[in-house]
């Protein structure tokens, strides 16, 4: 299948944009479980960008 450069770079953009929205994620979850806090929010928004990773990385 041939693919184009704009094909390339929305898979780029939306891989970068779902491992930053991880990272973010797993620094707030870090933060709230050293002060002996459970921050869901973070939790659950670790979990969405963990798997829109692996669907964006399996879908091609």
């Amino acid at each position: 299948m041939l693919r184009d450069r704009n094909c390339d770079k929305n898979f780029e953009r939306s891989l970068m944009y779902q491992i930053n929205k991880a990272k973010i994620a797993a620094r707030k979850m870090h933060n709230a479980r050293m002060t002996d806090y459970n921050d869901p929010k973070s939790e659950n928004d670790f979990h969405d960008a963990m798997v829109e990773i692996v669907a964006i990385a399996y879908h091609d």
